[in-house]
């Protein structure tokens, strides 16, 4: 037990317990919506009303499923402020093919944190319950410009990535992905190595301190989806 002799100790013991308590229950909370996007990600399930398509829905067509940054509009989803996606198709054979994408759009170039969107749009026919989207997450970190630790340009990277496993015949095998979650309320900068520092800046070192204390650092989650044969 602390026993703190003056008023403003008391004060100082009880803030520091309050704030070690919301820091914690804050990464816990990101902890878990970390889980829930790798599980969404991978198997679907339901988000805000509507269903999501997971990788494990996506069917055995060459050439996907299609990742990496977007440069040339895709003809299926043709929202290019999108800078980091999985596109994937649902249907094979048929008419009225359905394709769904999991894509991050930026915030904006003075915002730490970016929108995770999943996407399904259906060939040929009209209606919101064909076509739809799904904001998952607003806490996918950005990424500052820069190659050198106390860059702090404006953000035009994404932290979400993901890396296709060796293919053969033309499928990917598998994908592996990884993202940072923050949890930021107030605006805090981060460059490309983590590094923080608050906007507006704090000149008091220790209120700074303080400040910066009791925001928590990003999480990191990765995973790797294999695919079944689809010789």
């Amino acid at each position: 037990m602390i026993v703190a002799i003056t008023a403003s100790g008391i004060w100082a013991v009880y803030w520091s317990v309050i704030n070690t308590y919301n820091v914690e229950q804050r990464e816990v909370n990101i902890q878990a919506e970390g889980e829930r996007i790798i599980d969404l990600i991978i198997n679907g399930g339901y988000h805000n009303g509507r269903a999501i398509y997971g990788l494990n829905s996506m069917s055995a067509v060459s050439g996907y499923p299609l990742t990496g940054q977007r440069t040339i509009a895709s003809p299926i989803f043709n929202n290019d402020s999108d800078d980091y996606r999985i596109e994937y198709p649902l249907d094979f054979t048929g008419g009225n093919t359905r394709y769904a994408e999991f894509s991050v759009e930026f915030s904006g170039a003075n915002i730490p944190t970016s929108k995770l969107w999943f996407r399904l749009r259906t060939d040929g026919v009209a209606g919101d319950e064909h076509n739809y989207d799904v904001n998952i997450t607003e806490n996918f970190l950005q990424r500052k410009s820069g190659t050198v630790q106390d860059a702090f340009g404006e953000y035009d990277k994404t932290w979400f990535k993901t890396q296709e496993l060796s293919s053969v015949s033309g499928y990917c095998s598998g994908l592996k992905l990884s993202f940072y979650l923050a949890d930021v309320t107030q605006l805090i900068h981060y460059n490309y190595r983590l590094d923080r520092e608050p906007d507006p800046p704090i000149n008091n070192p220790d209120q700074e301190r303080a400040y910066m204390n009791g925001i928590p650092y990003p999480e990191y989650f990765s995973t790797t989806v294999y695919f079944p044969n689809r010789k």
